[in-house]
């Protein structure tokens, strides 16, 4: 009887470890479902633009810098920085090699007319650098409107649409990089230089020794990131992300990061 029992319960053992066994094979048979990698956000910038974006070490800073890694952890998505001339950001979202703008850029009527913008995230206007011996001649905006030197202007800017509309008496001196005209503004080569009032605050503190500013307006801008017309659903997402940041206070945290003076 005992015997019996044994080779049962032995019998029972074989089939549910062969059951077992079975059911362990089909389950490391079945596939994998492995999800697609998630592309990353590419953001188009031209680092020439301190505080905007600009090198330092090696490594890519800034205003829109900041603001591309909290977005990154906002949505949870990677972000790739893809640096370019000035010149071509805008050909580049359009042809779909990047994915957004964030480089600085102001919204204007005729840069409406190639692509859509989220909601300005900073207020700002054109100021004025100048060597700190002309400090008293440039004294006023209307001194800067009927000077016939020369002023420098980074090439497709805001400023150089600006300088050519409103300095009919004046020599346009145009220049890629902000750095060049800097570098020709300490030399001599041009009289004025003319930016953004963030670019102009910012070479101002390097610079204090040898340049002044004049700290008044020129016109009102108002700066945003570009995004490729039609892409509605990553702007309404930017547009949020952006009314979420102005609540917490991340933009004004970043802003005030690199801009110490910002109200």
């Amino acid at each position: 009887m005992f015997s019996k029992i044994m080779k049962y319960s032995i019998s029972m053992l074989v089939l549910s470890c062969t059951i077992f066994t079975g059911c362990s094979a089909y389950e490391r048979a079945r596939p994998i479902a492995v999800k697609p990698p998630v592309k990353p956000i590419k953001i188009g910038v031209t680092p020439e633009s301190p505080p905007y974006i600009f090198k330092k070490d090696g490594r890519t800073v800034g205003i829109e810098a900041d603001f591309a890694k909290e977005l990154a952890n906002k949505i949870d998505r990677p972000m790739r920085i893809v640096e370019m001339p000035w010149n071509k950001l805008i050909p580049a979202l359009l042809d779909k090699k990047i994915d957004i703008i964030m480089s600085g850029m102001s919204i204007t009527k005729a840069r409406k007319l190639s692509v859509s913008f989220t909601k300005p995230y900073m207020t700002n206007g054109l100021m004025t650098l100048m060597r700190t011996s002309d400090s008293q001649i440039y004294t006023s905006p209307e001194k800067i409107y009927n000077t016939s030197r020369t002023i420098g202007v980074v090439k497709g800017t805001t400023a150089d649409v600006f300088v050519q509309r409103k300095c009919p008496k004046a020599t346009i001196g145009t220049y890629i990089r902000t750095e060049d005209a800097i570098r020709a503004l300490k030399r001599q080569g041009i009289a004025l230089y003319i930016d953004d009032g963030p670019v102009i605050a910012w070479l101002f503190a390097q610079n204090d020794s040898k340049l002044s500013a004049l700290f008044v307006p020129l016109t009102e801008e108002y700066t945003a990131w570009a995004i490729r017309p039609g892409n509605e659903k990553l702007i309404n997402r930017l547009n949020i992300i952006l009314s979420e940041w102005e609540k917490d206070g991340t933009v004004h945290r970043i802003l005030k990061k690199w801009l110490p003076y910002i109200d």
